[in-house]
């Protein structure tokens, strides 16, 4: 993770408007220090991909080439609350929904099934919430790399900084 406290990950722009770009991310093989969750904090970031190539269409303030390595960065704590969202919401909502429809059931086998489906009727509705609010909420940072012929370093040394 870099001094500015976000979470960077490199990719490569597929297609460029003067508000958006597409950019496309290669699962993180290439840097053993993020890895090994030592790094800049790219390894953290990849794992949303789950080791599978990703496109995302994210917000930029110019346009840029197709092609152009460039880097994503999202605050820690940002990625870290938007997770627990994510992952919490829908927990919560169930077992909330799930209660509640128990309570209002008298005993019984029924009791049980509606309680279970009520539950996750709430927590399918709560994922669709979710999902259709979790667009710009990572406010990502996107930035142009310099980059040779390969791919763009992650990695740094002990006498190097962060990128």
């Amino acid at each position: 993770m870099t001094s500015s406290g976000h979470v960077w990950q490199a990719g490569v722009v597929v297609h460029s408007t003067e508000a958006a770009a597409r950019i496309r991310f290669e699962p993180l093989t290439h840097c053993q220090r993020c890895l090994r969750g030592e790094g800049c904090g790219a390894g953290v970031f990849s794992r949303l991909f789950a080791g599978r190539r990703a496109e995302l269409d994210l917000p930029t303030d110019h346009r840029l080439a197709p092609g152009q390595p460039v880097r994503v960065g999202i605050r820690s704590g940002t990625l870290v609350r938007l997770a627990v969202v994510i992952y919490g919401l829908p927990v919560v909502v169930f077992i909330l929904a799930a209660a509640a429809t128990a309570t209002l059931l008298a005993p019984g086998w029924e009791q049980d099934v509606l309680s279970l489906l009520g539950g996750l009727a709430a927590a399918a509705l709560a994922l669709v919430f979710v999902a259709r609010r979790r667009t710009g909420a990572l406010n990502p940072i996107v930035e142009t790399l310099s980059a040779g012929a390969g791919r763009p370093r992650l990695e740094s040394g002990p006498d190097q900084g962060h990128i």
